[in-house]
């Protein structure tokens, strides 16, 4: 998929990005879809269509990160969330240059 997942994550970004500068009253409508963009993302990690540098170019991590802290989040988010950002860690863990 190469560069066309590129695409679909900065889209996904961008949307999420848009849905969590909402009121919180908003957010808790769009939980659904919330988590379904992070199901499709994690699909997208494991089998290897998106790479690491894709995602820190699209910086979707920071996100990720706030789904997982924020009170509004149900636990199937949360966990969702987590599970992704243990994902990133362990591709950047395979990336980083063997000399660091």
């Amino acid at each position: 998929m190469g560069a066309n997942a590129e695409e679909v994550v900065k889209a996904m970004k961008e949307k999420v990005e848009e849905v969590l500068g909402r009121p919180v009253e908003e957010i808790l409508k769009e939980i659904e879809y919330l988590t379904t963009e992070l199901t499709k993302l994690g699909e997208l990690c494991d089998k290897d269509e998106v790479q690491w540098d894709a995602l820190m170019r699209t910086k979707i991590g920071k996100q990720i990160g706030i789904i997982q802290k924020a009170e509004w989040s149900d636990e199937n988010l949360k966990t969702l969330a987590t599970k992704l950002i243990k994902k990133f860690r362990e591709m950047a863990e395979r990336n980083r240059p063997l000399w660091s």
